[in-house]
């Protein structure tokens, strides 16, 4: 059928639409690609080829249609119907194109959706492993600041210059000042007392790496101004990754008292093996005259003087070993706890007068000249008076023995204010300065003035002392120093009138 309308009505929209194809590929190939890749996409470069495959068909329909006019008559019409065709199969292409594309598109999306999702999984865990490694890490950081602040060892770090770079409480207590005072301060400056001593350590540690364990160190340290102390010390080297020393390690270990009880311990074993000695030499002196005594008894008549007078001296030595006996389990009823004390009220005058009565042999032997002055007014104790005059004779007898014969002791009572006062003093031998804080010492005695002494095992002052404590009292020794006599001098709580009456 003959095309009888304008030529314009169907070059026109072909035109526009022609122009709309060939311009789409340009825009297409031009547009920026939103995921950064340097060359267009596959469903790109196939939409631009049928963008311009359909408009140079719809341009060359239009120009046919133009120049020659049986092509709107004749054969447009196949013409146009093929290229309808072609353009029908190039977008049938294009859209399988673009739907295999858009498939594989969202395989590819959701692979990488995947894999995102994976990543971020993982990067959750990691996070949680590291957090979890993090927080063990601070607790074993915070276990081990716990463990270095209360260890019961003195812990502390020096670098290369031996200045303090850390310190624990325990050696900062052990040093008397406070452990912020010694960081950046070197050990000769707050110890120079133990510098001469611990630097030479410390360097030679720093100098050859090899530790030094087991270093006994002595000196003086703030917490203790002029007193002596002892610490066993450990020196370790401290190393860089690169295994150069920086510094070192020290733990610090403080023997003071062990030292001091290993001393007390040796010299209370000397004075054990002394008072053994001393024992079995008091024990024995008694006997040998007991024995001759009875071989005498033995060869005269029972009735002769001889008889009678070897009779008194068995009596005496026999009294003698039993007081140093009795001495001995008194002592160790003491420190059991075991003696008891009768106690009453009793004048001082009565114990006094008791204890002359039994010291009196040992004075008129030695012919010492012994005065008395007792106050009037009658001064009463709550004591055991056997106990108490046992004290004093104690007293007196060691008067006797460490003063030279022919000697002045004075024994003298008073009141001081509730208390009563009885003072022993002597022209003897005295008490060096460096003995008179061990009188009272079990088993001690006087030096080389020992052997002055008429017997005794060195416990009678113990004793008194631990006696008169028990009374409530206190027992004290003065003296001026050696051959300047000695002042023993007993305070007992005064028993008054309203007390024995309130009693």
């Amino acid at each position: 059928m003959p095309l009888t309308s304008s030529p314009w009505t169907v070059v026109a929209p072909a035109l526009v639409v022609a122009l709309v194809c060939l311009a789409a590929p340009v825009t297409l190939l031009r547009r920026p690609d939103p995921h950064g890749h340097a060359e267009p996409r596959r469903l790109t470069r196939h939409v631009a080829a049928g963008s311009f495959a359909l408009g140079s068909a719809v341009l060359a329909g239009a120009a046919a249609y133009w120049l020659h006019s049986d092509a709107r008559t004749g054969y447009f019409g196949p013409l146009l119907g093929l290229a309808h065709l072609l353009v029908a199969l190039v977008v049938w292409r294009l859209l399988a194109s673009a739907h295999e594309a858009r498939h594989a598109l969202r395989t590819v999306h959701r692979q990488l959706e995947a894999e995102q999702a994976a990543r971020r999984e993982g990067d959750a865990e990691s996070a949680r492993r590291l957090a979890e490694l993090e927080r063990r890490a601070q607790d074993e950081r915070a276990e081990l600041e716990v463990i270095y602040s209360t260890a019961p060892v003195g812990l502390c770090v020096l670098d290369r210059e031996l200045r303090w770079r850390r310190i624990n409480r325990h050696l900062a207590d052990i040093n008397g000042l406070p452990a912020e005072v010694h960081i950046g301060r070197s050990v000769r400056e707050l110890l120079p007392s133990v510098a001469d001593q611990a630097e030479k350590i410390l360097r030679r540690v720093i100098e050859t790496g090899e530790p030094m364990q087991n270093v006994p160190i002595q000196g003086e340290t703030p917490a203790g101004p002029g007193r002596a102390r002892q610490w066993v010390e450990h020196f370790t080297p401290l190393r860089d990754t690169a295994g150069e020393v920086v510094g070192v390690n020290v733990v610090c270990q403080e023997i003071t008292d062990q030292a001091n009880t290993e001393v007390a311990l040796r010299e209370a074993d000397r004075r054990k093996d002394e008072f053994l000695a001393m024992l079995a030499h008091e024990l024995r002196n008694p006997l040998a005259p007991m024995r001759n005594g009875l071989e005498i008894l033995q060869r005269v008549p029972g009735d002769s003087p001889i008889a009678a007078r070897t009779r008194d001296m068995m009596g005496r030595q026999i009294t003698h070993m039993v007081r140093l006996i009795d001495d001995l389990l008194d002592v160790s009823r003491i420190r059991q706890g075991k003696l008891s004390l009768q106690r009453r009220p009793v004048p001082v005058r009565e114990v006094i007068d008791a204890a002359l009565e039994a010291s009196q042999p040992l004075m008129d032997g030695a012919q010492h000249r012994l005065t008395v002055s007792l106050p009037d007014e009658p001064l009463v104790v709550d004591a055991d008076p056997t106990r108490l005059a046992q004290v004093l004779s104690n007293l007196l007898n060691n008067a006797a023995k460490y003063t030279p014969d022919g000697g002045q002791i004075h024994l003298s009572a008073d009141a001081q204010g509730d208390e009563v006062r009885v003072r022993i003093a002597d022209n003897g031998v005295g008490i060096p300065p460096g003995m008179l804080p061990h009188v009272f010492d079990l088993f001690t005695q006087v030096g080389h003035h020992a052997q002055r002494a008429q017997g005794g095992l060195g416990i009678g002052l113990s004793l008194a002392r631990r006696l008169v404590t028990l009374h409530g009292g206190c027992l004290r020794a003065e003296s001026a120093g050696p051959d300047q006599g000695s002042t023993f001098t007993i305070t007992l709580p005064r028993l008054t009138d309203a007390a024995r009456a309130a009693g």
